[in-house]
């Protein structure tokens, strides 16, 4: 056996037999979380609810403003919606999104897509960012809007919103709590 090493040509070259230990300890470390977190399933579980979520906030209080062209089937999408804004105001609420710290990003001329990520998202960030574009597509005049959650008997979390003077009912709100920021 020869001691000179000759390389495979091109890419392949550059292949190891095994990865390297830091790469495999970030691996692990990454995989404990999603453990953590109940797995894939429930991640998925919470992502559908989550987009859910953000989809009907959009839909029922502000459809004159976002058309939504993400398909509709949760089964068809993953936790992005992307959003037309027919008014031409894409980049202005784009602007106020990320002046507000939501992540999100844009497709010009007129797309934003946002995903409300269902391993350091909650419901609550959803509603932030339906806030945060609210103001911008009624002309800068904030409307009047409520939540009020409250636990029932059974000690589920219950939630009732109002926005424009339309309320939705009380809700459950399921627990996913993650504990990770």
């Amino acid at each position: 056996m020869s001691h000179n090493f000759i390389p495979s040509p091109g890419a392949q070259g550059y292949m190891l037999s095994n990865p390297s230990v830091l790469c495999c300890a970030a691996l692990r470390a990454s995989l404990d979380v999603f453990e953590e977190a109940g797995g894939v399933l429930a991640l998925r579980s919470k992502s559908e609810k989550l987009t859910g979520y953000l989809e009907m906030l959009l839909e029922d209080h502000l459809s004159q403003y976002i058309n939504i062209f993400t398909p509709r089937n949760p089964a068809d999408r993953g936790c992005q919606l992307s959003l037309t804004f027919p008014a031409g105001n894409m980049m202005e609420v784009f602007s106020k999104l990320c002046e507000a710290g939501v992540i999100c990003d844009e497709r010009k001329p007129d797309v934003i897509r946002v995903a409300p990520t269902p391993l350091y998202n909650s419901y609550a960030d959803v509603w932030e960012l339906v806030e945060q574009v609210m103001p911008t597509l009624l002309r800068g005049v904030r409307s009047p809007c409520a939540v009020i959650v409250r636990q029932n008997s059974a000690g589920t979390m219950l939630c009732r919103v109002t926005i424009n003077n339309s309320t939705i009912p009380y809700q459950t709100i399921p627990n996913h709590t993650i504990p990770y920021p």
